[in-house]
């Protein structure tokens, strides 16, 4: 996943209202990304909260819906404000979703129509899923694409190109760090192989092929 403060940066920017807030969850309804960063260092679950708090049933109920893969707009009401809630799922990630939040009253002053607001929500709601969507496929597709052209050079001879480097702790990193070991493998392996076809070609019989067996690891 990448890290909090990237998603954080990217829900502050999507505020709608006065008194609104936008936020993400994974797929078990914890949250991930909050303007309130305590909420996201302390993994915070609402559904785990109402288990023992029933003022957060309601809001509860919000999140199971977005966890179930629903998209749209509800309703509830928590501490006596009642809140309006539009959510939708994040295209080409592990169940996550993002949601914008607001009490009603912020726009009961200047607007009546619910549909209307209804329309207003799902807008930003629509929005904000694809500025989410966009920052992490970029994040993550950029370096998959730098691996995918290292693996390449490999495979027509270039055994020296630096590997790509990345900073994310999702997925990309396991393939950066996989490519670094295929390339560092085939280096290992081939050197090895150089140094006793050397010594061979200098006359050297008694040179130990095996010195260096553990590089050869699996169908190498």
């Amino acid at each position: 996943m990448p890290d909090e403060n990237f998603l954080n940066d990217i829900v502050a920017k999507t505020k709608f209202s006065e008194n609104g807030s936008s936020y993400m969850l994974d797929k078990n309804g914890t949250y991930i990304a909050y303007e309130l960063e305590d909420h996201v260092k302390n993994q915070v679950n609402i559904n785990t909260m109402a288990q023992g708090d029933d003022m957060y049933a309601e809001y509860a109920d919000v999140h199971t819906s977005m966890t179930q893969g629903n998209n749209g707009c509800d309703t509830y009401t928590l501490a006596g404000i009642k809140y309006v809630n539009a959510h939708a799922p994040v295209a080409g990630t592990d169940g996550w979703f993002v949601a914008v939040n607001s009490p009603i009253d912020d726009f009961t002053q200047d607007v009546k129509s619910d549909i209307l607001i209804t329309i207003v929500l799902v807008a930003v709601m629509a929005a904000a899923s694809f500025a989410v969507s966009f920052g992490i496929g970029k994040r993550i597709g950029d370096p998959v694409a730098e691996c995918a052209k290292r693996i390449d050079k490999l495979a027509n001879g270039d055994f020296t190109s630096p590997v790509p480097e990345t900073k994310s702790k999702d997925e990309t990193k396991i393939l950066t760090q996989s490519t670094t070991q295929v390339v560092n493998d085939v280096n290992n392996i081939i050197s090895d192989i150089g140094r006793v076809l050397e010594a061979m070609a200098e006359g050297d019989l008694s040179v130990d092929p095996m010195e260096n067996a553990n590089r050869y690891v699996g169908d190498y």
